[in-house]
């Protein structure tokens, strides 16, 4: 739904291209009996070359933002 593609991360890995050059993964893990489900949003190094502190904390919120629509939008 993202135009991500998969990678080898977590249950499940997924890279995107938030911006033109800024690149993010998606690490999803599903839980279990002992640890919840839970999902890591990851920057490469690169970022700092392009993006302050507050805007990657701004990327990163809007991302989750899009993950939780897109996951309404699916699974209503």
């Amino acid at each position: 739904v993202l135009g991500g593609e998969r990678m080898p991360a977590g249950d499940r890995g997924v890279r995107v291209a938030a911006l033109p050059r800024v690149p993010v993964a998606l690490v999803f893990w599903k839980g279990d009996e002992e640890f919840p489900p839970e999902t890591r949003i990851l920057f490469d190094s690169s970022i700092t070359a392009y993006l302050s502190t507050e805007d990657v904390a701004v990327l990163a919120q809007q991302t989750a933002l899009q993950l939780i629509y897109q996951a309404k939008k699916l699974c209503p």
